[in-house]
């Protein structure tokens, strides 16, 4: 088994949590650690959570299991090198940090998983996600969407929220693109994962040292699957990729973004 420490760096709504619990069953743990970067405050922020819908937006650490004191008081921090005491050897953890927000002095500790999905897949996904935290609770909406009526949304009003919603997520596509270059970074979508693709394999190799037949990946999935808290069920899909395509077909950032993002791992 490798001494690294393994950080998914993934765009949003790409199947995270799913690989994050897929890795978690290969290396017998279950933990769900998610890591935060706040821009406005330049801070870290690091969270133990079971609830896709609620445990990334929590404003308090929650640890117990082990770790410093100091983490046991909700407090932030601005010193990433606080990453190596957070994140152990062979560990994984998820986040949605840009190459920006991670020192690059880190990568001799880190091996990085960036998990990709196409644009109209994670567009179509986050509504329905905000849709339904909107239903459920309301004060962990996305505070640029605060003025929607997610409730009552009418025929026209849904291009308009695609728009919207894809405006918002472009400086973070961009950014996550940066990933490439990291020679630290191993490259994965989520459809190396529905499909259980060899590089899936190839994946859980690199991070146990076992290499995994058949019947132990379907195991894998089986525990992952049993996961729902972070699952959209079919009535919350509202939007669809095709309404996605629909709005922002002819936009040529979208359709940009989704050729950068396929490159990655064709």
């Amino acid at each position: 088994m490798s001494k690294n420490r393994y950080l998914i760096v993934s765009l949003p709504k790409s199947g995270t949590h799913l690989l994050n619990s897929i890795l978690n069953s290969a290396l017998g743990s279950d933990r769900q650690l998610f890591i935060h970067f706040d821009d406005l405050t330049q801070e870290y922020r690091a969270s133990l959570n079971t609830d896709e819908f609620a445990g990334n937006r929590d404003k308090w650490i929650n640890f117990r299991d082990g770790l410093p004191y100091a983490f046991y008081t909700g407090h932030k921090f601005t010193d990433a090198e606080l990453l190596l005491y957070i994140i152990r050897e062979n560990e994984v953890a998820m986040s949605h940090l840009t190459r920006r927000q991670v020192p690059i002095q880190l990568d001799r500790s880190f091996c990085y998983i960036f998990l990709t999905r196409n644009i109209e897949a994670i567009i179509a996904s986050g509504i329905n996600t905000e849709i339904k935290i909107a239903r459920v609770n309301p004060s962990l909406l996305d505070p640029q969407l605060l003025d929607i009526n997610f409730n009552h949304l009418s025929g026209h009003e849904i291009p308009l929220l695609i728009q919207r919603y894809f405006e918002m997520q472009v400086p973070l596509f961009l950014e996550m693109l940066y990933w490439q270059f990291s020679k630290r970074a191993f490259f994965v979508s989520y459809q190396d994962l529905i499909s259980r693709s060899p590089i899936l394999e190839r994946l859980i190799h690199d991070v146990t040292g076992n290499i995994v037949d058949k019947k132990q990946l379907i195991k894998y999935f089986e525990v992952a699957d049993n996961d729902k808290s972070t699952k959209l069920e079919p009535e919350d899909k509202i939007i669809s990729e095709k309404m996605v395509l629909e709005t922002l077909g002819t936009n040529q950032i979208f359709s940009h973004l989704n050729e950068q993002i396929y490159a990655l791992t064709a």
